[in-house]
């Protein structure tokens, strides 16, 4: 006899976790990096960083995946593509009134559709990775101070509208 005779591949009413959310718990003072993929979160790990990304890739950010985030530095590191940049905007704009800060890197010399594994492979290194994420957030700060004073909306806020 067959003990299942169906199988549903659907994962309605199933609570969205971030990926790898054991390590982002246990260390919850540092740096988060949010990559597109498992493949990149993984990369990333693997070097000592801490890294999440979302299941299903660009395009399935929510608010689920955004709560693990409370109060914590977060860089956001898109794939070089439109999707990518899309991502990167919606992951940023459900973290702007929870995180601590969130900074979005292009990183240099990236191809067409190239994400952090493939920057890795060039020969970025998890130094280099934390240097860039630093100056960005250090350039960040006093805009990101400016348009709030003055009510503005980024560029990627108005993207994701």
């Amino acid at each position: 006899t067959t003990l299942f005779r169906s199988w549903s591949y659907s994962v309605k009413g199933v609570r969205k976790l971030p990926y790898r959310l054991p390590e982002l718990l246990a260390s919850p003072d540092a740096l988060v990096f949010i990559t597109e993929g498992e493949k990149d979160a993984d990369a990333l790990a693997a070097l000592g960083l801490v890294a999440t990304c979302n299941a299903g890739g660009a395009g399935k950010w929510g608010a689920d995946h955004a709560q693990f985030l409370a109060g914590r530095a977060v860089v956001v590191l898109p794939d070089s593509d439109e999707a990518g940049a899309n991502h990167a905007a919606v992951v940023r704009r459900s973290l702007r009134n929870i995180a601590q800060s969130v900074t979005v890197i292009s990183l240099p010399d990236l191809p067409e559709k190239g994400d952090v594994t493939d920057w890795l492979a060039a020969g970025g290194t998890a130094q280099v990775l934390q240097e860039l994420a630093q100056q960005a957030t250090v350039q960040a700060a006093p805009q990101a101070q400016a348009q709030a004073k003055e009510g503005k909306r980024n560029q990627a806020d108005l993207v994701v509208e």
